[in-house]
């Protein structure tokens, strides 16, 4: 009878230390998917400046083209963004690239600086001659 009292809790605590299987979620959360290399046996452009690696411009350029004491620079380079900062007319700054964003008197560049450790933007109208596109590339 021991032996069989033995056994039949053996099994028993076998059975219950075997994991439970979950039921599937209702509304499971979609996992993101690489996007896939549509043809892998064709060679890829590896160049740094192909993958956006290449060293950034530092250009200084000085606040011009305002009657105000200082403009606005954006976290975002739309009119409508937060405020960042608000950098005086006349200062020189560095600025590393620039991107295309709401356009003001015809304008459509925002130059990239940092202010205080954080990427702000200033609409390429308000930055002198020498941060042309050309002279900062593309962000």
């Amino acid at each position: 009878m021991n032996l069989q009292l033995a056994t039949a809790l053996t099994f028993l605590t076998l059975a219950l230390a075997m994991p439970a299987p979950e039921a599937e979620p209702e509304n499971p959360m979609p996992v993101p998917i690489a996007n896939p290399i549509e043809n892998e046996n064709e060679p890829r452009d590896i160049r740094p400046a192909a993958l956006g690696l290449e060293k950034r411009a530092r250009v200084s350029c000085k606040i011009v083209n305002t009657d105000s004491a200082a403009v606005n620079c954006r976290y975002k380079p739309s009119l409508s963004s937060s405020v960042i900062a608000r950098i005086p007319r006349g200062s020189t700054h560095t600025f590393y690239c620039y991107k295309r964003g709401d356009c003001y008197n015809g304008n459509c560049t925002w130059d990239q600086m940092f202010y205080r450790e954080q990427i702000c933007y200033i609409n390429g109208y308000y930055t002198g001659s020498s941060c042309t596109a050309k002279a900062l590339g593309v962000c």
